[in-house]
């Protein structure tokens, strides 16, 4: 079976604009952040690998800890919802 990430983003630019948009972020959650992006690279590694064995491995180990640790960070819903930092839709600005 092949993958076929061509659509995909690497997951360290993810994780990086990630940060640097958060303005709830402080000096003490660096070593939080220098995981996310050490898990974020084995992630991207094993996609341009192409092996789909390394790829499949990821799934099980650095992908769910990655979220794990972004959930922790306040930088993805369901850890926004947790930090009390999701904005409610009529306080959302317009894109």
């Amino acid at each position: 079976m092949d993958f076929d990430d061509s659509g995909l983003r690497s997951m360290v630019d993810s994780v990086n604009e990630a940060v640097e948009a958060a303005e709830h972020l402080s000096e003490s959650d660096q070593a939080s952040i220098d995981l996310a992006i050490h898990l974020a690279t084995i992630i991207d590694e094993a996609r341009e690998s192409g092996d789909p064995d390394a790829i499949s491995k990821t799934s099980f180990g650095p992908m769910p800890t990655l979220n794990k640790v972004l959930t922790g960070l306040g930088l993805n819903p369901e850890g926004k919802q947790k930090l009390g930092l999701l904005v409610l839709e009529e306080e959302a600005e317009p894109f």
